[in-house]
């Protein structure tokens, strides 16, 4: 059986001469993206800049990064060990992608960040419905808070838990969120978060290109 362009699979100088002048331009892809990579092959350095470089170019807002953690034997080539996650990831995504194409389910989308059963923190997709009020104007419902405060960091923090109910909005910068699983999940300019793992192990924060971001945080009552 050959492989691209005639040439066997095994013939492994000759598909990287073929495809050495390859180059994807993610500025050409408009439609809901999905990018889905093993914990293992994301400790490359060059593999994280490559990503950065896909997610940024995105101009669909629809799009989301998912690394699949080594803990529970996602961490290979197109996650190879535990297909199953994979297929998870995927339908769970494709999901709200169909749900959001019908334009009367059309939603707000966050975030959230919560304490499991174990003491673990989870990602969890969620959507804010939207009431017009008048026309042009549509609302959420009104949600009581206590305080509001600026935060600009270029550092990175390890394990520690939300010190209340609160919404994170990201005006800047970028950065990586990963939970007590190993999910981890990318955060740049205009992403919301809910952060509600107030206890349990918590997250980690990792500054990407340790360059400052800064975020508004707004604690809940």
């Amino acid at each position: 059986m050959s492989g691209d362009g005639g040439l066997e699979p095994s013939d492994v100088k000759g598909q990287v001469e073929k495809n050495a002048k390859f180059q994807f331009d993610p500025t050409k892809v408009t439609c809901p993206f999905l990018s889905l990579i093993g914990e293992g092959e994301y400790a490359n350095e060059e593999t994280k800049r490559q990503q950065k470089e896909c997610m940024d170019g995105l101009s669909n807002a629809n799009k989301k990064f998912v690394v699949t953690p080594l803990s529970e034997g996602a961490s290979e080539h197109c996650i190879n060990l535990n297909r199953s996650l994979m297929a998870q990831v995927v339908f769970d995504w494709l999901d709200g992608v169909f749900k959001e194409s019908r334009p009367l389910d059309k939603k707000m989308k966050i975030t959230r960040i919560y304490t499991g059963a174990d003491g673990e923190s989870l990602f969890e997709d969620v959507v804010l419905p939207l009431s017009e009020t008048e026309p042009g104007l549509k609302f959420s419902t009104l949600q009581k808070t206590s305080g509001i405060k600026f935060l600009e960091t270029e550092g990175d923090f390890d394990f520690h838990k939300a010190p209340h109910r609160q919404y994170v909005v990201f005006l800047d910068g970028g950065v990586e969120i990963e939970t007590g699983k190993g999910v981890k999940r990318r955060f740049n300019a205009g992403d919301v978060l809910l952060a509600e793992d107030t206890t349990g192990r918590g997250h980690i924060i990792r500054t990407l290109d340790k360059t400052p971001h800064r975020a508004i945080f707004i604690t809940l009552e």
